[in-house]
C-alpha cells in the first residue's frame, strides 16, 4: 500500500473517532458558546474537505475508488 492510502485510511479512522466523541460527550457541546461552537465547526468543515480533496488525489493517482471497492 502507498503511504497517501495510509494516511487517508487514518484520517478517516480519526474523523469517525471525533464524531464518535462528539456524539458521547453532545451535552458538553451543547454548553459551549457560540464562538467554540463556530471554532469546532470550521476545524469540521476544514477536516472534511482535506478528506474529500485526499478522494480526488487518490483516484486520479492510483484509480482508488473505494466506492467501487464497497459496492463492486
Amino acid at each position: 500500500m502507498y503511504p497517501s492510502l495510509w494516511a487517508h485510511s487514518l484520517g478517516g479512522v480519526l474523523m469517525l473517532a471525533a464524531v464518535a466523541l462528539s456524539v458521547l460527550n453532545f451535552g458538553k457541546l451543547k454548553t459551549l458558546g457560540t464562538y467554540s461552537m463556530i471554532k469546532i465547526l470550521m476545524m469540521l468543515s476544514i477536516v472534511v474537505t482535506l478528506h474529500g480533496i485526499s478522494h480526488v488525489l487518490l483516484e486520479k493517482q492510483y484509480s482508488y475508488n473505494p466506492w467501487t471497492i464497497i459496492f463492486g
